[in-house]
């Protein structure tokens, strides 16, 4: 599937209503490509991450595994 930067923000407003939270990246399944899509920076050439994603979004990313939010 293709998918466009309104396709990719319209899949994560409806995980992250849906859900009450942020959305991890395994919660991205049923929506094939969406996180590579991502990563391979084809939704902004700045972003290559979920985590990017999430900032550019506004929101706060989830730590890292053992790891603290800072900001």
């Amino acid at each position: 599937m293709h998918w466009t930067r309104e396709g990719i923000d319209e899949v994560f407003d409806s995980l992250y209503n849906e859900l009450g939270r942020l959305p991890t990246e395994t919660e991205f399944r049923d929506y094939g490509g969406v996180i590579k899509y991502i990563r391979d920076g084809r939704y902004d050439s700045g972003i290559t991450s979920y985590n990017q994603y999430v900032e550019f979004r506004g929101l706060m990313p989830r730590p890292a595994k053992g790891g603290r939010r800072v900001k």
